[in-house]
């Protein structure tokens, strides 16, 4: 069955009436039988009933609401996808990172270290963690296939091993980054914030960490300080570990001076 309009004019004004029609053949020709008159309908109704007439056509097509519907697995998307966009098309970041055959030629790395640096900047943004709990967020996202890689081989192993690679970029990452930002904002880089935290290890041994009181956790054998340059925006461009770090003026001022000649 299907759903036939008609229009008519009736004193400079066009009305539109519905008739539910069959088709059926004679001899060679196709023609449409009138089952009954169902009148006006507005816009809304008549869409209704040819949708209802659609599903009929079809045996087994069954009928269904959201409500009906139950979702028993989902994996996060559209916030993974914004933040690829973000570092491909706006920041164009991946080129910071050197391919497998650059970084191991004895050994063939199932992921680029780009990926890895990816999905552990897009979990950082969304659901900061340690980088021991990266894979199991990992698996809760769609990052394989907004990435194209093989879910399968990231794991704790490949994370250190793309870390140690992206430790060896840090000074090409900190020039990118600097001078990204001084193309797009120029006004953004004249005032530069310094900012300090600090951390600590409950392991047996680090060498990185020393001895020092901690701003949150009072004194910590293990105590590591970080470093951190950001511009009048708050975007990061420089970080670092400081070793027997002390509040001394002449600390800071030997760093501010670093800092000028690194990247000038």
């Amino acid at each position: 069955m299907q759903l036939l309009s008609q229009s008519r004019k009736k004193n400079g004004k066009t009305y539109t009436y519905y008739s539910l029609a069959k088709s059926y053949r004679e001899g060679k020709k196709s023609k449409k039988e009138i089952i009954c008159y169902i009148g006006s309908l507005t816009p809304l109704q008549a869409r209704q009933i040819r949708n209802a007439l659609k599903i009929t056509q079809t045996p087994d097509t069954f009928v269904a609401t959201f409500d009906d519907l139950r979702f028993v697995d989902h994996w996060h998307y559209l916030d993974v996808a914004f933040l690829n966009h973000l570092w491909d098309a706006e920041w164009d970041l991946s080129m910071l990172f050197p391919l497998p055959d650059e970084t191991s030629k004895t050994r063939k790395k199932d992921i680029p270290t780009m990926d890895i640096a990816k999905v552990l900047t897009f979990y950082r943004c969304l659901d900061p963690g340690s980088y021991l709990s990266a894979v199991d967020w990992f698996n809760t996202t769609a990052c394989d296939l907004i990435l194209g890689i093989d879910g399968t081989h990231f794991n704790e192993s490949r994370i250190y091993r793309g870390l140690t690679v992206v430790e060896r970029q840090k000074g090409k990452i900190e020039q990118y980054l600097y001078k990204k930002l001084k193309s797009s904002d120029e006004e953004s880089m004249r005032i530069i914030f310094y900012d300090l935290s600090d951390s600590y290890f409950e392991g047996k041994s680090c060498q990185l960490a020393s001895p020092g009181r901690t701003k949150s956790h009072g004194f910590k054998s293990k105590r590591i300080v970080l470093s951190l340059l950001v511009n009048s925006n708050g975007y990061p461009f420089s970080w670092d570990i400081l070793k027997d770090y002390t509040t001394d003026v002449k600390t800071l001022t030997g760093n501010a001076d670093r800092w000028k000649k690194k990247f000038n």
